[in-house]
């Protein structure tokens, strides 16, 4: 049996929650017999991170999105400093990304891309046998990045899960529960689209993996039961590519009668059947998220969108005479965007019944058709993409035909809709903002300088 750590490396801005993702791992690795703890640095004091890094585990992981690389490498510095021959993977978002360029740190032993659970559990079990495996066996872990002797070596992708409802529910034990205002639901991992700008596919691959509703609605009961009510946020890329999947699992959830309030993001307005939308907001639904990104069809087509205008008009209409709250997600800076294409976007946007309404640059990643137009099309003023966040203030590439100064222009006009009509009690601006505020004070001030390199 090993001992692993797992970190959460704290970014909490806009909704408290726990990692799912570590939370799946911590269920797999205890399935299998090991034993295993969680920190999240977001609710985490120094002493408690000290008494943390200094246990004796076998192995510990921390998940990243690029942008919590920083805080990752800080962590992973802070950690060899107090004990040099710790054993550290690092997965996550940014591990899927970044591929092999993750283990031109030092600090970092190993690192695990695509979906963890399958690498991470050999990777233990691995460790469990031998301290110090050849690299031989290292080599037979699928979706594991490992040194050799010269190179960083990238082993073939892990196979996809095809049943995840195989998989042991989240096990929320070691998290700090107490803090979080809601907990997470993944129904389904993988999108079967290929969006310009989305990184999904790099991470999860394209293939569209549904989990049952009767695996979904026994996690709830079992949530309920150990942690009590709270509200429920499903995180799927692609939420609703299965609609009679959805209202089956409405109906057993009305039949239950388990009366939880739910939202959802990763929604395609296109998948709008009326019926499921109806049964969705009596079942408790109270707000989704519908990625709109531009009201311009060429820039649709251009990123691949593969729905309409007309369709997402269609869809957010539906959407609103069902009574459930709508956010309309936008982009600014894909290709075929100018400041002309954005004002139709804005304007599309002040004539849809939106409950919020939110703005954001284009952002490139790596392994992303967007990157790939930028290096082609465009020009970089920020290269470094584990500097910025889900969102920026500022432009991070331009092209001749919108320019960095257009970019901005654009997004300030678009800022004046920004959360008109407020957000779900759940998601409420007032919340958001003080996030903001404890995000600035806390994370930058407090955690940041206590890992900052030595």
């Amino acid at each position: 049996m090993l001992k692993v750590g797992l970190i959460d490396t704290g970014d909490k801005t806009f909704c408290r929650m726990p990692h799912i993702g570590l939370a799946y791992l911590a269920a797999t690795l205890h399935k299998a017999g090991h034993k295993v703890e969680v920190i999240d640095l977001y609710f985490s004091d120094n002493k408690e991170q000290d008494e943390f890094f200094n246990k004796d585990f076998g192995l510990i992981g921390i998940t990243c999105t690029s942008f919590s690389f920083v805080t990752c490498l800080q962590t992973a510095q802070a950690i060899k400093r107090l004990n040099p021959n710790q054993i550290i993977v690092v997965g996550g978002p940014h591990a899927s990304v970044a591929r092999e360029e993750v283990l031109i740190n030092k600090e970092i032993d190993f690192a695990i891309y695509g979906e963890g659970e399958t690498p991470m559990l050999s990777l233990v079990e691995l460790l469990d046998d031998d301290k110090n495996p050849s690299l031989e066996k290292l080599s037979q872990i699928n979706g594991l990045i490992f040194r050799n002797a010269k190179n960083r070596v990238v082993n073939p992708p892990a196979h996809r899960i095809r049943d995840i409802d195989s998989l042991p529910f989240p096990i929320y034990d070691s998290f700090p529960m107490k803090n979080y205002e809601m907990y997470p639901l993944s129904s389904s991992r993988g999108c079967p689209y290929d969006c310009a700008y989305c990184a999904s596919s790099a991470i999860m691959g394209r293939k569209w993996v549904e989990r049952s509703p009767e695996s979904l609605l026994k996690e709830i009961e079992e949530i309920i039961k150990k942690w009590g009510k709270r509200h429920f946020y499903i995180i799927d890329d692609s939420f609703n590519i299965n609609e009679e999947r959805v209202k089956k699992f409405c109906r057993q959830l009305l039949a239950m009668k388990l009366d939880i309030t739910w939202g959802a993001c990763g929604f395609r307005a296109d998948k709008s059947d009326p019926e499921m939308l109806y049964l969705m907001k009596k079942a408790g639904c109270k707000h989704i998220e519908v990625g709109v990104e531009s009201a311009n069809q060429r820039v649709l087509d251009n990123i691949g969108k593969g729905e309409s205008i007309e369709q997402i008009k269609g869809g957010i209409r539906k959407i609103h005479e069902a009574g459930i709250q709508i956010c309309g997600m936008f982009m600014i800076g894909n290709p075929g965007d100018t400041l002309d294409t954005v004002r139709e976007s804005i304007e599309f946007a002040k004539a849809q019944p939106f409950d919020s309404i939110r703005f954001y640059l284009a952002l490139p990643y790596p392994r992303t058709r967007l990157w790939e137009f930028v290096k082609e099309h465009g020009r970089f003023l920020r290269k470094d993409y584990t500097n910025f966040h889900d969102f920026s203030e500022v432009p991070i590439f331009e092209t001749d035909s919108f320019t960095c100064e257009e970019r901005m222009k654009a997004y300030e006009e678009a800022k004046k809709l920004m959360f008109p009509k407020g957000f779900p009690e759940e998601l409420s601006f007032t919340k958001e903002k003080k996030l903001v505020v404890e995000y600035v004070s806390n994370k930058h001030e407090r955690i940041k300088p206590r890992f900052a390199p030595q």
